[in-house]
C-alpha cells in the first residue's frame, strides 16, 4: 500500500493509546496484528460491532485488540465523531483523526467490542495490486 507515514503512525499511536486507556491500571493485554484481505470486512451490523462500508477490492489491515473495559453500544456508533469523548480530560479528536486518515487512504475502521471483555479495532487500507 502507499500512504503518508506520519499519518499512519498517528493512526497506530491513537489506537494503542486508546487501548491502553481502556485497560487502565488494572493491567491487561494489547495485541497488534496485520494482514491482507479481499472484499468487505463485514456484511451485517450486529450488536457490539460497527463497520464502515468497504468496497470490493484488496486491502491491508491493522488490528489493535485490547482486554480492556469494552465499548457500550450507544458509544460504538459515535466513537469516530469529532469532539465525542467519554473521558474527563479527552478532546474527542483522536479517533476522529483516525477515521479521517483511514478514509483518505481508501479504507474503513471496523470495531468489535464487548463490555468487560475488550475491543478490537481493525483498520482496512486499500492495497496496491
Amino acid at each position: 500500500m502507499e500512504g503518508d507515514l506520519s499519518q499512519l503512525k498517528q493512526v497506530l499511536l491513537n489506537l494503542v493509546w486508546n487501548a491502553a486507556e481502556a485497560i487502565g491500571t488494572a493491567g491487561g493485554v494489547i495485541e497488534i496484528g496485520t494482514g491482507t484481505s479481499y472484499g468487505a470486512c463485514c456484511t451485517t451490523q450486529t450488536p457490539g460491532h460497527y463497520c464502515g462500508t468497504l468496497a470490493p477490492g484488496s486491502y491491508v489491515w491493522l488490528d489493535v485488540r485490547d482486554t480492556g473495559c469494552g465499548i457500550a453500544a450507544d458509544v460504538l456508533s459515535r466513537m469516530f465523531d469529532p469532539f465525542f469523548t467519554t473521558k474527563d480530560m479527552g478532546r474527542g479528536l483522536g479517533l476522529s483523526a483516525v477515521a479521517g486518515i483511514v478514509r483518505s487512504h481508501g479504507g474503513v475502521c471496523c470495531v468489535t467490542s464487548r463490555l468487560g471483555a475488550g475491543t478490537s479495532i481493525r483498520v482496512y487500507l486499500a492495497a496496491i495490486v
